[in-house]
């Protein structure tokens, strides 16, 4: 799993020594692509959503004129 500093963006694969960044002294660190991640599965559920819906009123709509 690859890390990533807040600040600086600098990148490791393991975990930074003493739970700081090596470059520049900071605490803040995360883990590197989780954001963008969470972020397209949301997009997905949402899309996925309205594709739905939206065949449901079409084919309503045909019942309707049959």
């Amino acid at each position: 799993m690859a890390y990533q500093c807040k600040d600086c963006s600098y990148t490791c694969k393991g975990t930074f020594p003493e739970g700081r960044c090596p470059a520049c002294g900071s605490y803040r660190i995360g883990i590197k692509g989780l954001g963008a991640k969470e972020e397209k599965a949301r997009k997905n559920s949402i899309w996925l959503a309205v594709t739905v819906s939206l065949w449901l009123i079409l084919a309503w709509l045909i019942y309707q004129k049959l």
